[in-house]
C-alpha cells in the first residue's frame, strides 16, 4: 500500500492523502477479488438452477463443456442412429447459453462420449476425444467442430497419449492444460495433467499424477480441472437403489489431498420428488468468467423416464458471479455469461 505524502501545505496534503486512501481501498478490493477467484469453495455455495439442455434425441447427456471464449455449450450423448454395430457412436450438440440447440456434429465409432475437451483456436472450436474406430481401436484425436457433419474418425489427426491403457481427456482452457483419466487393468483410476502444447508437440511431460482413492472412484460421472484442482463427480442412478453416493469432490493433484466433498441433492420437482421417479448425475464443468475471473461449477442431473430423459444443469457460483451468471428461482436463466 502507498503511504501518505509529507507536504507542508495542509490543503494539498489533505487532497493527496484522500486520493491515496481511495486508491488503497480500490486496490484492496481488486486484490480481494483476485484472492476470491482463487479460493472458490463450492461447498460454501448453493446449487442453483441454470438451464435445461435441449439435446438431440432421447439419449442421456454424457459430458458438457463451455467454450470460455463465447459462452456456448457443447455436450455429448450416445448416438444410436449411425449404424455403427457393436461400436458406440456419439453426437456433439452445440447449444446457446439458454440450452437451445444450435447445431450438431456426429461421431460414428467415436465411443461413449464420456468426457471430451474443447479448444478455441483463433475463434475455431476443436474437439479433443479418445476416439474409437470400426475395429474398436482407440486413439487420442483433435478435430474441428463442423456443424451438420458425420465423421468416422478415419481422417482425424491423432496424438500420442503416452499410454496403452484406456483413457479419456478433459481440457482446462484458461490454463492451457489437458488431463488424462486413465483406467488401469485393476479398474483403479489415475489422472495425468499435461500442458496442451506439450501433447500437441508429442512431448511426454507430466505436470502432476494423481491416483484416485478407491472409495471415491465409482461411479464416475464427470471430471473437470482448474489448475491443479481436480473436480470429480460420482453417483449411480436411483433406479435400483443407490449403490454409489452422489458426490462432488475436489482434489489437489499437486499434493494428493482432498480439498472439499459435498453430498448432492438438487434437481427435484416442486413436490420434492424426482421427475417420473428417476435421477442420475451426469457431467461437470468448471467455468471461469474471462472478464471477471469468477468461477462457476456446473453439474448435470438427468431426470425423467427412459426415452424421455431431461438434462438439467445446476451451478455453484462464487457470490460475485450472481451479477453475471444467475438463476431465476429454478425456472429460467435471464443473464448471460
Amino acid at each position: 500500500m502507498f503511504e501518505p505524502v509529507a507536504i507542508s501545505h495542509p490543503v494539498i496534503v489533505q487532497s493527496i492523502n484522500t486520493e491515496l486512501s481511495n486508491f488503497n481501498v480500490r486496490l484492496e478490493q481488486v486484490l480481494a477479488m483476485g484472492k476470491s477467484a482463487q479460493d472458490f469453495d463450492f461447498t460454501d455455495s448453493r446449487a442453483t438452477y441454470f438451464t435445461t439442455l435441449k439435446l438431440f434425441g432421447s439419449t442421456v447427456l454424457q459430458c458438457m463443456a463451455i467454450d470460455e471464449a463465447t459462452g456456448d455449450i457443447y455436450a455429448t450423448q450416445v448416438d444410436n442412429q449411425l449404424e455403427s454395430g457393436a461400436i458406440q457412436s456419439f453426437r456433439i450438440v452445440h447449444l446457446d447459453q439458454n440450452g437451445m440447440m444450435l447445431d450438431w456434429m456426429a461421431c460414428k465409432y467415436g465411443g461413449h462420449g464420456t468426457t471430451f475437451g474443447i479448444e478455441n483456436e483463433k475463434g475455431k472450436v476443436y474437439i479433443w476425444s479418445y476416439y474409437s474406430n470400426a475395429k474398436g481401436e482407440h486413439k487420442l484425436v483433435r478435430f474441428p467442430y463442423q456443424p451438420g457433419t458425420v465423421i468416422d474418425g478415419s481422417t482425424v489427426k491423432a496424438y500420442d497419449r503416452f499410454t496403452e491403457e484406456y483413457m479419456t481427456p478433459t481440457i482446462d482452457q484458461k490454463n492451457g492444460t489437458i488431463a488424462f483419466r486413465i483406467v488401469h487393468p485393476d479398474r483403479s483410476q489415475s489422472i495425468e495433467l499435461r500442458k496442451l502444447q506439450d501433447v500437441k508437440k508429442g512431448k511426454n511431460k507430466v505436470l502432476a499424477t494423481f491416483t484416485l482413492p478407491s472409495k471415491y472412484t465409482q461411479t464416475m460421472q464427470g471430471m473437470t480441472t482448474d489448475g491443479y484442482d481436480l473436480y470429480w463427480y460420482t453417483g449411480t442412478s436411483n433406479k435400483k437403489g443407490i449403490v454409489d453416493p452422489w458426490r462432488l469432490i475436489r482434489f489437489d493433484m499437486s499434493t494428493g489431498t482432498m480439498k472439499g466433498i459435498l453430498t448432492c441433492d438438487f434437481g427435484r420437482e416442486s413436490d420434492g420428488k424426482w421427475r417420473e421417479g428417476f435421477r442420475e448425475p451426469e457431467s461437470i464443468y468448471l467455468y471461469t468468467n474471462p472478464k471477471t475471473g469468477q468461477k462457476s461449477l456446473f453439474a448435470g442431473i438427468v431426470v425423467g423416464k427412459r426415452f424421455n430423459r431431461v438434462a438439467k444443469i445446476f451451478a455453484f457460483h462464487q457470490s460475485e458471479d450472481y451479477r453475471t451468471l444467475s438463476a431465476n428461482n429454478g425456472n429460467e436463466r435471464k443473464s448471460k455469461m
